[in-house]
């Protein structure tokens, strides 16, 4: 990955956005937009934050025709709670790379998994080889 490519991965870890804990609702719609604007620069036509009864919804679309068929693609990206902390050998929130590995809340679980949907989508706009309408769908999966 590029280096601006890390530092929009790790902006993402960087957002305690764990759904369990009511004082971390702030850092959930901190997180939505900030998934908003990574899909927007990654080549999304509109990408919205929907409120909802919990904790906002991300969308986002890219059309390419009519007579496309269309993807989803759907990732949630709330976080556990970090606790116990004293089992963590760094700070939860501040990735760290350490034996290849990065290790933050959410590495993996799911803004991990969500920033390489993201990527590809983005290659695959960039470089004009998109033949499908895509929707993109992120939600809180309650933890």
């Amino acid at each position: 990955m590029k280096r601006a490519s890390w530092r929009n991965f790790f902006s993402l870890i960087r957002i305690p956005s764990i759904s369990a804990l009511p004082e971390h609702k702030d850092d959930m719609l901190a997180c939505a937009l900030r998934w908003k604007e990574l899909l927007l620069a990654a080549g999304a036509d509109e990408a919205i934050v929907m409120p909802s009864q919990g904790n906002p919804l991300v969308f986002a679309q890219k059309h390419v025709s009519n007579d496309a068929p269309t993807l989803l693609i759907y990732a949630h990206y709330d976080v556990m709670p970090a606790e116990p902390l004293g089992l963590w050998k760094s700070q939860p929130f501040e990735p760290e790379i350490r034996d290849g590995h990065i290790w933050a809340r959410g590495a993996d679980d799911d803004k991990g998994q969500a920033m390489i949907q993201v990527k590809a989508f983005e290659y695959v706009v960039k470089n004009g080889l998109l033949k499908h309408n895509v929707k993109l769908f992120s939600k809180v999966k309650k933890k």
